[in-house]
C-alpha cells in the first residue's frame, strides 16, 4: 500500500509584519492511496476486501503520524522557501492553522 499526504500549497496564506512572518496552512490531507496490484491478482469478489484494506491502511497512517510528518515536512520546505526571500536571523516565521 502506498499512501500519500501533503498541504495544497496553494491554499497557503502569509502575511509579514514587523519581524515576523505568519504561515497560515490548511489541514494536511491524503492525496492518494494506492494498492500494488502487481504483488497479487484480485478479482471481482476481492474488490470489497480491497476498499476495506485501503480503508484501515490510510486510518493506521493517519495514527501513525502521516498527517503530522506531511505538516513538518511542508514547514522545512517553507522554511527554506523564506530563508531565500528572508534573513533568517532577524525574522521568526509562525505557523498556524487556517
Amino acid at each position: 500500500m502506498i499512501i500519500k499526504a501533503g498541504i495544497d500549497f496553494g491554499d497557503i496564506e502569509r502575511s509579514v509584519r514587523d519581524t515576523t512572518i505568519t504561515v497560515q496552512l490548511p489541514q494536511p490531507r491524503i492525496l492518494s492511496s494506492e494498492i500494488d496490484l502487481d504483488s497479487f491478482e484480485p478479482d471481482a469478489e476481492n474488490n470489497d476486501a480491497l476498499k476495506g484494506l485501503q480503508k484501515d491502511a490510510e486510518e493506521t497512517a493517519v495514527a501513525n503520524g502521516l498527517l503530522d510528518d506531511a505538516r513538518s515536512n511542508a514547514e522545512l520546505i517553507l522554511t527554506g522557501f523564506f530563508a531565500g526571500a528572508y534573513d533568517l536571523t532577524a525574522y521568526q516565521i509562525r505557523f498556524t492553522n487556517q
